[in-house]
């Protein structure tokens, strides 16, 4: 993945799940020498469909956790 698709995928996901940080917040991670390896793999490895949750799967897994954590609660 090139570095120009890595911030524009990691915007992207920033911008869906309504995340206010925007290109000068994390730009910087992918101009320096330092971290824009680092940064780019990131984006590859953990910011796809696969790992992230989409805002339906997540009010999901709340619904689900607190639920089960009301219910825990009660057992004792």
């Amino acid at each position: 993945m090139s570095q120009s698709a890595a911030l524009r995928r990691l915007l992207d996901v920033l911008r869906q799940r309504d995340i206010p940080l925007g290109r000068d917040d994390v730009g910087w991670a992918f101009e320096s020498a330092k971290t824009k390896d680092d940064i780019v793999k990131f984006v590859d490895e953990h910011l796809n469909h696969s790992t992230l949750l989409s805002k339906d799967e997540l009010q999901l897994y709340v619904i689900t956790r607190s639920s089960q954590l009301t219910s825990s609660k009660t057992r004792f």
